[in-house]
């Protein structure tokens, strides 16, 4: 039974830790793949060209 404590109390504290920690790129990550432009580079170059 103390086992199952121990082992709650420190995933609620990791749970709290994650968005000071490296962690948060867990998350982020997702949110990043899924968000992203397949073609931001190319539009970026076209600015480059037009200048």
């Amino acid at each position: 039974m103390y086992m199952w404590w121990g082992h709650a109390v420190m995933v609620l504290l990791f749970i709290a830790y994650i968005p000071y920690s490296k962690a948060m790129h867990m998350l982020v990550d997702y949110a990043n793949l899924m968000f992203k432009d397949d073609l931001a580079a190319k539009n970026f170059l076209g600015y480059l060209k037009r200048k």
